[in-house]
């Protein structure tokens, strides 16, 4: 049995349980939705056999019995107050494609899967290479690495997890108003940001002394207070305070009451590449020095926070308060270590839109750059480089798998488009094609196009609907 989770319309939240049989116990799955609930309002739309058995277990919810359903519309299913709600239904409810119809704010076939199980498991190993006083900060920037912003972070919320990153103020305010309390900080952040920042109560990177002045400035004007992490510049020169700004920096601190300065941190720049360890080490010996020159009473340093995914397999002695995972928590462990511990979090998947037969001689797509040399069975996918599947993967550079085989892609990939080559696969329209997951894998494919992985997994677009997936 498993639990997928779309976004619904008005903003609303549905709960897919796919169960094997009608007798099967559904329980641990309506358990799993009350913890990942959104909303005060649930409505469970279930055959009469299921609601029998579990409406008067989950009064809460308000139980509709699917057998009507066909007379229904859309507006049936909106509260008078138009307030968002959490919808739950069965995979094996006949009235599923009426739910379908009406229900997800997205029907494009083209998904980004998130396997929460494997996200779990990836998340209990880095925290078992952590110390028991160690924090875990959790990076949720750009959609969550291209996941999904909203739902992913309710879930690590009950794992649990310390802390949340994002890049931009935007993200916090939609991680707030989605109902998010834990401690969020905004990496890149400016003088607009601030009333929000105030508002969300989201914490902010402090990276330079003319922002640090504007930040002073506006909160003592407007009797308002922000908390800040102090972004020491210790190599990677990118955002960052530099080590001779201190005198500065202590100076502009002194004595003001507008910014509460509650961590230190630096960014690490090779953490994961062995040949980079003495420049990794002269970070740290920087980043402590800094903040030792700025708080020298060690009882009332703020706490600290220097370790990437790449840094804390490999540098377990710098984990100090707290460590910052990123991209190991969907499967990809940096230093080429340990790929085996972790599991695949995201799949791409698509299915097929039409089949060609085409003779020797013919071609395939824009500028006829197909060229096909013998008599073959072409498939069209609706997805392209306007979903996040580059044109790099085209002209046969790239191959999909459908049924366990491999098929290539076929000329060039268009926006909303491509081909791929199922020459003798005996394939049907909507059979289900993987871009990337298990295989090709999210690695193989930054090889095709040059990259890296984490610009395969974000530069997934948004209209490409985000399912995640539970196990049970």
């Amino acid at each position: 049995m498993e639990v997928n989770i779309k976004e619904g319309i008005d903003g609303s939240q549905i709960f897919e349980i796919a169960a094997h049989n009608q007798e099967e116990n559904i329980e641990p799955a309506l358990h799993f939705i009350i913890r990942q609930k959104r909303f005060d309002r649930v409505l469970a739309m279930a055959p009469p056999g299921i609601m029998d058995s579990y409406s008067s277990i989950y009064p809460q919810f308000k139980w509709i019995n699917t057998a009507y359903l066909s007379e229904w519309h859309e507006g049936d299913l909106k509260s008078k107050d138009a307030k968002p709600s959490s919808y739950i239904f069965f995979s094996n409810d006949l009235a599923k494609d009426n739910l379908m119809r009406i229900l997800p704010l997205k029907t494009h076939v083209t998904t980004l899967n998130t396997d929460l199980d494997a996200l779990t498991h990836n998340l209990s190993f880095y925290k078992s290479q952590l110390r028991p006083s160690t924090g875990l900060m959790v990076m949720v920037k750009a959609l969550a690495y291209g996941a999904g912003l909203v739902e992913l972070t309710h879930f690590l919320t009950q794992l649990p997890v310390d802390y949340l990153c994002v890049a931009f103020t935007d993200e916090g305010v939609k991680l707030r108003q989605s109902g998010i309390e834990l401690p969020i900080i905004v990496l890149n952040t400016t003088v607009v940001d601030i009333p929000n920042l105030v508002r969300y109560h989201l914490d902010t990177e402090l990276y330079d002394l003319h922002q640090i002045k504007q930040f002073i400035v506006y909160c003592e004007k407007n009797k308002c207070q922000l908390t800040g992490h102090l972004m020491i510049n210790t190599g990677m020169n990118r955002l960052g305070i530099d080590s001779n700004d201190q005198q500065q920096l202590q100076s502009l601190l002194a004595g003001q009451k507008a910014l509460e300065i509650k961590a230190c941190m630096t960014h690490l720049a090779a953490s994961n590449d062995p040949k980079e360890e003495a420049f990794t080490r002269a970070q740290f010996q920087m980043f402590e020095q800094v903040v030792k020159n700025l708080f020298p009473d060690p009882e009332h340093q703020p706490f600290q926070h220097v370790l990437n995914t790449g840094g804390i397999l490999r540098y377990p002695d710098q984990q100090k308060d707290m460590v910052r995972l990123g991209i190991g928590l969907y499967g990809l462990e940096v230093n080429g270590w340990l790929q085996e511990k972790l599991k695949v979090v995201s799949s791409f998947k698509t299915k097929i839109s039409q089949l060609h037969e085409v003779q020797k001689g013919g071609t395939v797509g824009y500028g006829r750059a197909g060229k096909i040399t013998k008599p073959s069975t072409i498939a069209v996918l609706p997805v392209g480089y306007g979903d996040g599947y580059l044109r790099d993967y085209g002209m046969g550079k790239a191959y999909v798998e459908i049924q366990g085989q491999k098929a290539a892609t076929v000329g060039n990939i268009c926006m909303d488009m491509c081909m791929i080559d199922v020459t003798d696969m005996n394939l049907k329209v909507g059979d289900e094609v993987t871009l990337f997951g298990d295989n090709p894998s999210i690695s193989q494919l930054a090889h095709w196009s040059k990259s890296i992985a984490y610009e395969v997994l974000t530069q997934v677009s948004e209209r490409v609907q985000r399912v995640f997936t539970k196990r049970f």
